[in-house]
């Protein structure tokens, strides 16, 4: 069930519409977020950028999810990263008090507000897991174990969400390939 289906004919006109083209920085690193938003279609992406230029993804924000729901309530508002669309995107924008209304008279939407809040807390948790691996190789096998020991990525976007170097990646799955942990089928990464 998405969301917003969930909102009622007045709560409905508290949505605003944002079109941004692909690579449209939407917001930037340290900005304050005044309210939540929802990718009703397209995909976008949260970056940062270390002193030395080098890109680091944060998040990809699908169609269908919230981005910035926990950050408007905590005492640091501010976006960690450079909020980029993906490709051309349509989000839907609910100022704070607006959000916060909704979520005093609708208790189904705030049910599943917070149940959205609680997946997001999940998949934090797992990349903290997921980080907490310093060998290459166990970061691999963790990260094809947390998506049904199968993933349809390009060795760069893997890479990116491993937030390791893309030919230190590389490297480590071909010795795993050849040792026979994983194999590629049909453009997936498979862990035997």
């Amino acid at each position: 069930m998405k969301l917003l289906n969930l909102l009622t004919k007045e709560e409905l006109t508290y949505l605003k519409y944002l079109y941004v083209k692909q690579n449209q920085i939407i917001f930037h690193e340290n900005q304050k977020a005044t309210g939540v938003f929802y990718v009703q279609t397209g995909e976008i992406q949260i970056i940062s950028y270390t002193k030395n230029g080098n890109e680091e993804l944060i998040s990809i924000v699908k169609e269908h999810d919230f981005f910035a729901n926990a950050l408007i309530f905590s005492s640091s508002p501010y976006f960690l990263g450079e909020i980029i669309a993906k490709k051309d995107t349509k989000i839907i924008y609910i100022e704070k008090n607006n959000l916060i209304k909704i979520l005093q008279n609708n208790k189904e939407f705030l049910e599943q507000y917070i149940n959205t809040l609680s997946e997001k807390t999940i998949k934090l948790t797992q990349k903290n897991k997921l980080l907490s691996h310093k060998n290459i190789r166990e970061r691999i096998i963790y990260y094809l174990e947390i998506h049904n020991k199968k993933i349809k990525k390009n060795i760069t976007q893997l890479a990116k969400e491993l937030i390791l170097p893309r030919p230190s990646v590389s490297r480590e799955i071909s010795k795993m390939i050849n040792e026979n942990i994983i194999k590629i089928e049909n453009n997936y990464l498979i862990l035997n």
